[in-house]
């Protein structure tokens, strides 16, 4: 009689599902919030770090806004050519007139999910303070998913365990890679073919 058909070895892998979508976006509930990074929330006011002090080198923050708020400067005073705050994609520096790109001011509306705060490796100034509250009154969301946008790519799952070894007493042949076939050999046959059992 002829065998009975075997199951394709390896047996096929499962398919990864892909991950879930990330939840949506929720602004700061009622004012804006430090997330991450060394700048201190004071209230419904953020500052640099050490404010009114000079703020530190190579430091970073990033911040949650209020949405649809305006922001409120109180004071301003950054390294004009390297020192940002970034409100809306739009890097803001300097003091007065000597503002290197854009002068922070009132009344900017964040319409980004973050603003960020970074500075170089060398001078510094006495920093920044900004308040931004919200102007009608609701009650705080859910905590996003994820507070910070991610960084870098998902890494590739691992690759999936190695098949088992087949059971002993069975042959695998492969022929042009294309189709498989197994064949079960008695003990006495593989004797006389000069294998040791």
């Amino acid at each position: 009689p002829p065998p009975s058909p075997r199951p394709p070895w390896p047996p096929s892998q499962p398919v990864p599902r892909p991950p879930p979508p990330p939840a949506p976006f929720v602004y700061a509930s009622e004012r804006l919030t430090v997330i991450s990074g060394r700048c201190v929330q004071d209230g419904p006011c953020v500052t640099s770090p050490g404010y009114p002090s000079n703020y530190p080198d190579r430091d970073r923050c990033t911040m949650r806004p209020v949405e649809a708020a305006p922001i409120q400067v109180i004071s301003f005073d950054t390294e004009h050519c390297c020192d940002f705050l970034t409100v809306n994609g739009i890097q803001y520096s300097g003091h007065g007139t000597s503002a290197y790109g854009s002068l922070l001011h009132d009344d900017v509306v964040p319409v980004a999910f973050y603003i960020f705060w970074r500075s170089d490796g060398s001078v510094s100034q006495r920093g920044w303070k900004i308040c931004q509250e919200s102007r009608a009154p609701h009650s705080p969301p859910a905590p996003p998913s994820h507070p910070l946008p991610p960084t870098a790519p998902p890494q590739p799952p691992s690759p999936p365990p190695s098949p088992p070894s087949p059971p002993l007493g069975e042959w695998y042949v492969s022929c042009n890679r294309a189709a498989v076939a197994s064949l079960t050999v008695q003990p006495e046959a593989m004797a006389e073919l000069g294998f040791a059992i």
